[in-house]
């Protein structure tokens, strides 16, 4: 075969795989999650986003000369992009195993494609890169305890929260002092005692001070995990799953937090020593399927029944526990686990009563045995 036969064939094989691109680029849907990739200090040539790839690619441009301009990684990554050859690879699984500690060479042995490919490939997608630090704190990183894993599911639930890079932290009044420096000591593992602040912040719109505490703990996978359970689109919700992660501890530190317990007293008097208490538990931030899913999994896991009931904050709902027997079935299991004396006013009448009294006003009551 003699050079001008074989460079015909060359052409015409171009032509075809040009041909074959245009109406790939042309059907591909793809979303490309950062405009461009970052350009390491080292390289010369700018990166092309996708779509600017799509465009060469429409005007005919070919491999040779896009490389001229960019990457001749890059070019062949979007080409293998092009042509569905990771089609296998969903940003679910691949975050999966990168998430846990798996470098990109593991990971680009199990999906079988190109290691420079998958670097390509996770910018993307937009999963944040993990660096040496990230592979360091999983070797060294102390598994959290069932008790402390629960403590932080309440705390969720309740008054704390964990921000995209996976510190979890709570405020509270210094009332509840004693209270959060209990939940500090239970997750002493990732929270330091100098992570414990005391500051004042001003709210204009009462014209008052509040003087709080604050806690805040170090990133935790644990921490990173319950961030993609909780959260969607930065708003707090609750998972499918969650009645897999409701104890009975976790369930105390959800109502010490955010539960209010009536014991039925009215301007210092309580109505009747008989009265079954009014249990509420303030869930009006999630949504009335979110609130559903945890009456559901109460009384899964719990045995404590349940019913979402208008409340007057913006006629939203909030959970009540109903009937009496289920009411104190319900304290006992929080006043068995309340940490702290500070709290056990929301399960024990009588140091409610201590409290009102505290407060100038003459309580007579009953002591609830448990």
């Amino acid at each position: 075969m003699d050079v001008k036969t074989k460079k015909k064939i060359s052409e015409t094989k171009r032509t075809k795989e040009s041909s074959k691109l245009k109406t790939q680029a042309k059907d591909c849907n793809l979303k490309q999650a950062v405009t461009k990739f970052k350009v390491s200090g080292n390289r010369k040539t700018n990166h092309i986003s996708f779509d600017e790839y799509k465009e060469f690619v429409s005007q005919g441009k070919t491999r040779q000369d896009m490389i001229k301009i960019t990457s001749k990684h890059l070019v062949g990554f979007y080409n293998n992009l092009l042509k569905g050859k990771y089609n296998h690879i969903t940003k679910e699984d691949f975050e999966e195993l990168y998430h846990t500690g798996n470098k990109l060479d593991k990971i680009a042995k199990h999906f079988h494609v190109p290691r420079e490919d998958l670097t390509f490939l996770r910018e993307f997608l937009g999963i944040k890169r993990k660096g040496a630090t990230f592979q360091k704190r999983l070797k060294n990183e102390i598994l959290l305890t069932e008790d402390q894993k629960s403590v932080i599911i309440g705390s969720i639930l309740g008054d704390g929260s964990v921000s995209q890079n996976g510190y979890f932290s709570e405020k509270h009044g210094l009332q509840q002092e004693e209270y959060l420096r209990w939940k500090a000591k239970m997750l002493s593992s990732i929270i330091k005692p100098s992570n414990i602040t005391k500051d004042t912040i001003r709210d204009k719109k009462r014209d008052t001070t509040y003087n709080y505490i604050a806690i805040r703990s170090k990133v935790h996978t644990f921490l990173h995990e319950m961030r993609s359970l909780f959260y969607v689109d930065n708003v707090k919700v609750i998972p499918v799953n969650i009645s897999e992660l409701i104890t009975p501890l976790a369930f105390t530190v959800w109502y010490l937090d955010d539960g209010c317990t009536d014991w039925g007293y009215r301007k210092g008097i309580r109505s009747s020593n008989k009265m079954t208490p009014t249990c509420k538990i303030c869930t009006e931030c999630f949504t009335e399927k979110d609130q559903d899913m945890l009456v559901k999994s109460l009384e899964q896991n719990l045995g404590i029944y349940a019913e979402t009931c208008t409340s007057t904050y913006k006629n939203r709902t909030r959970i009540h526990l109903k009937g009496k027997t289920n009411v104190y079935n319900a304290l006992k299991i929080i006043n068995k686990r309340t940490p702290t004396e500070d709290m056990l006013y929301k399960s024990d009448s009588k140091i409610y009563e201590n409290i009102k009294q505290y407060s100038t006003k003459t309580i007579h009551n009953e002591h609830i045995t448990f």
